[in-house]
This record gives structure tokens, sequence and C-alpha cells, in this order.
């Protein structure tokens, strides 16, 4: 493992933050600290004499001590938490590189076919498919199939097919030379071109370690070169993919069929999204109606004849079940995913889904998982926290658009902007078990947990200072939120609309956030991959349950 720092220094930055905090907490922890302010804090009667800077320094290091008793301030060792399979797969899934080429890592060493996992959010991502897999514009096979023919002869390729990635199954709509109209997402390797940015693009799936022993590539339909690009909605979720592929390799991917394809899947999207319009003239229909269709009343009391009570409504109507009860279902705050209760992958502990499920709402739940990892892996404190980082920094006017907020990620020009201020680290407490009474997460350690949220995995404590009550332990982000540029003064619509922005320099709050998962111990635990990979399975439902909605 690699070794970040042996030691993490008390900076200037450190000691304004914990300043900060104690301004916004000054009732923190009071009687524990009466005794030192009276102490050490400097007299007013000459305020800035030697003596009295002196007993600031030390009063500012003992508040320091105070807050940092638990786990070593000094002598300690932190390690990058290592790539696991659980890890892996939560970086796969985000969908923001992409993965036509991506080297094994060594926790999947000898494999040779790699299970897709679920899209990070997936929750979303299945309501966008619902919503399309049902459209009437399907039904147009001859534009579709038109379309795929014209595709295969342009690219000299041997099949092509148009597939919707759903809970369990990769559904087809169109294809040609498949041969199936559908299949397990397990197998699919639809299901991994919809998590890669773009395209995903194989030459030689034989030769690939997520797919070299794939039933697609070894049997029928011998799938060796193939390509694909997401059909994504206007809110960037990716129902699906159109994809070419053929049963011979190539040496190389060409860049223009990249790029005609996603013009051709833009195509189709913009096809579905079109209002459907029948046949018939809306004008005689409308019309017709009006003098022979029955009144709402009378077509629900029918409905609920034949049918019975109605499940949900929408712009189109009520939709209806036969069970003869003749009235709605009652909405529930409990219910969360119906079909999508059951979660993909074979890394996810189940008990622990159900558990996390049954709860509440986020603290209650956050309580219950810390409670599970205490007892199964024998930890003394486990807590989950909730962080955010805000810093000021500026950029030339020009170079920022006109909104208020844009996503910092995607910003073309991120790397020139200029750090104003430090960073205000804001914690609070989620939930956890075993930490000390009266203990306040927003005063405990923000460098510590600051530099495990902008690590990749995490950090992993080690200590043998005997002072300290925690000896080893790992902290680790499982949910980070998209980091955004705020303007600090925001603008008008009216102000929007001008040409010019007066300020020659803006001023932008650079905002981030999300929540860790934090586990220690009195003993020198060493902790293995395989638990490590455990923690972060059992956060990664915590997420997918009360943080992706």
């Amino acid at each position: 493992m690699l070794v970040i720092n042996e030691t993490l220094p008390v900076t200037s930055s450190t000691r304004l933050v914990l300043g900060k905090f104690w301004q916004r907490y000054p009732h923190a922890n009071k009687a524990r600290h009466d005794n030192v302010r009276s102490a050490l804090s400097p007299t007013k009667e000459n305020p800035k004499s030697s003596s009295s800077k002196s007993q600031y320094i030390g009063y500012q290091q003992a508040l320091q001590q105070e807050y940092s008793y638990l786990i070593s301030m000094q002598n300690k060792c932190l390690f990058a938490v290592p790539l696991t399979k659980e890890t892996f797969l939560e970086a796969y899934s985000k969908g923001k590189w992409n993965l036509s080429t991506v080297p094994c890592p060594s926790c999947y060493a000898n494999t040779t076919l790699l299970r897709p996992p679920e899209a990070y959010n997936e929750a979303k991502r299945l309501k966008a498919v619902d919503s399309y897999s049902g459209l009437p514009h399907w039904d147009n096979t001859q534009r579709f199939n038109s379309l795929l023919t014209k595709t295969m002869n342009m690219f000299e390729c041997n099949g092509a097919s148009i597939s919707l990635i759903d809970t369990r199954y990769q559904m087809v709509k169109f294809q040609h030379n498949l041969g199936f109209k559908e299949c397990a997402r397990t197998v699919s390797i639809d299901a991994h071109a919809i998590l890669s940015a773009g395209f995903f693009a194989l030459t030689d799936a034989s030769q690939d370690w997520r797919t070299a022993s794939n039933p697609l590539v070894k049997g029928p339909p011998g799938i060796r070169y193939y390509v694909a690009v997401p059909l994504a909605t206007a809110s960037k979720d990716v129902i699906g993919t159109f994809a070419i592929f053929d049963a011979f390799p190539r040496t190389k991917i060409e860049e223009n069929t990249i790029s005609i394809m996603q013009q051709i899947a833009a195509e189709i999207m913009e096809y579905l999204d079109e209002v459907h319009v029948s046949v018939a003239d809306t004008s005689t229909t409308v019309q017709c109606s009006s003098v022979t269709s029955p009144t709402s009343a009378e077509n629900t009391k029918i409905m609920l004849k034949k049918y019975g009570r109605a499940t949900s409504s929408d712009m189109l109507g009520s939709i209806y079940e036969r069970d003869g009860s003749g009235s709605r279902y009652q909405q529930h705050s409990h219910l969360r995913f119906s079909k999508y209760s059951t979660p993909l992958g074979d890394l996810i502990d189940l008990n622990v889904w159900r558990s996390l499920l049954g709860c509440m709402n986020a603290v209650s739940a956050s309580k219950m998982l810390s409670h599970i990892l205490m007892e199964r892996l024998g930890f003394n404190c486990v807590y989950v926290m909730n962080i955010r980082v805000t810093e000021l920094c500026r950029i030339n006017s020009d170079l920022f658009p006109k909104e208020n907020e844009i996503e910092s990620e995607t910003y073309k020009f991120k790397d020139m902007l200029q750090s104003v201020s430090d960073e205000n680290i804001n914690m609070k407490l989620l939930g956890g078990e075993g930490y000390p009474e009266n203990f306040n997460v927003a005063t405990f350690q923000p460098n510590f947990h600051y530099k495990a949220f902008k690590s990749d995995f995490g950090i992993i404590y080690d200590s043998r200072d005997s002072k300290a009550k925690y000896h080893s332990g790992v902290c680790m982000p499982f949910f980070r939120k998209t980091p955004k540029l705020v303007r600090r003064r925001k603008m008008s619509k009216s102000q929007r609309s001008s040409a010019r922005n007066r300020d020659e320099t803006l001023q932008l709050y650079h905002k981030s956030g999300g929540c860790l998962i934090t586990c220690f111990s009195t003993a020198n635990k060493d902790l293995n991959d395989r638990e490590i990979g455990y923690i972060y399975g059992c956060a990664s439902i915590l997420r997918r349950l009360y943080f992706m909605n």
C-alpha cells in the first residue's frame, strides 16, 4: 500500500478551520474546556504582549488536543485504501470515463468474464427506461429495420441492434443477426456500454478480460468487433444502446464510425421524444369523441367494473389492475423501490440490504449500518457523516458562462481558477455507534476527514501512540455530490441577457460534498482487502437507498 503521509501536520489552514468551527459551535463541549479557557486564554489588559501571545498559542494547541484525543495527531501513518472489487465496480459504474480499454486490476486477476454492475444512478435510470420502453414509436418497425440495414452496409458489419437495459435484462427492440430478443443483463455487452462515456468499442471481444468467456462471444452470434453508443435522455440518463458488431475482429476503431453512430443515436432519441400522432386526423377524433364517447365519470365506472382499482395515474390517464377493490393505492413513505428492491451484483450482502431497507430514513439507516459493522468486523466505533466543502475562488468573467451555477467537473477552464481562501469544511454526524459521550463530529479532525474525502477511495489509519484511544481504522467516501461553481453574487435575468459582464474578475464558490463512513478500533487491527471491500459495499447500499433519489 502507498503511504500518503507519515504525519498529518497542523497547518495554519487547519487552525483557521478549527477556529471557524469553534465560532459556529461556541457551546460544544463547554464543560470540558472551561479549565483550559481560564488557564490559557490571553488577558485583555495586554493582548499584544509576548506572554499573551504564548498563552494564546498554548490555548489553541490545548483545544486541538481536546478535539484529537481519540486519534493520534503525530505518531501515525495514513495509507491509501487499496483498490478492491467493490471500489473498482463503483468507479466503473459512474459513467464518467470511457471504458473501451480498461486494464485488468489486480483484484480481478485471471478473470475472463466481468458481470457489468448497476449504473451509479440506477434507480433514476430505470425510471427513464420505464418511460421509454412502452412508447408507440417502437411500432414503426419499417423505420428502425431500415436504419439498422443502412448502418450495417455503411460500416460493413454483419449485425446491428437497438436495445434497452432493464432491471435484469437486455431488451432488444430491433436487431439483425443477434439471434435473441432478450438476454440476461449479467452477460450483456450492452450493459457495459451504458456505463461508458461517449461510446464503448472492442476491436476483439475474445481478447478483452471482461468479455473473453462471454457466451455471446464464445457462442452465437460470435461477437468479436463491437461498437455501441448510448441512447441518452435529455437529463443524461442512459436507457440503452445503438450497437453494431461483426464476427471478425478488426485492428482499430475508425473515428468517423463513432461520430456517425452518435449522430444516429441522437436522431433515434429525438424521434422517441416526439409526441406520437395517430394516423387518424386529430380534429375528427375530437369531434367524434364529444358525441359518442362516455363522460369521464362514466368511463371511470366502466374501468372500475372491468379491471378494479386504479393503481396510478398520469397525463395520459389512469392505470387499473383487477383486484376488485375499486380504490386507489395509498401513498406509503416506506415503499421505495418496488421491483428494484433487490440489487444486481453478487458482491452485495442482501441481509444488509434488507436491514437498511426497513429503516425510516438515512439517520436510522446509518445507525443500523454502524451497528452491523461493529458486530461483524469487531470495530469499537463506527459512524457515518456528511461533509460539505466550500472554497472561494476567482476567474476572469469572460471565461464563465452567464448561468449562476455550473458543474465544475465539465467546466473547461477549471484549471484557470485561482483560490482566494482556504477551504471551509462543515461536518455533520448522520448516525453511528460506539463514539464517546458528547462526541461532536463537527469539531473532530476536519483535516483528517477532508483528506479522506479528497482521496480516491479513502485512507487507512494506523497509530502506535499509547495516548490515543483508537489505534487503527479506515475512513472512506461512499457518496459524492456533483461539485459546482456558484457565483458569489447571483445574476438576475436582466443581467444575464446583457452581452457583457461588468466585473473583470468574477468570484465563485466551489462547492463539493458527500458522505463518509469511518470505522475505528482500539486495537492495532490489520484490515485486509476483503474487510475494506465489505465496508465499502455496505456503505454503497446506504447510498443507493437513501442518497440517490
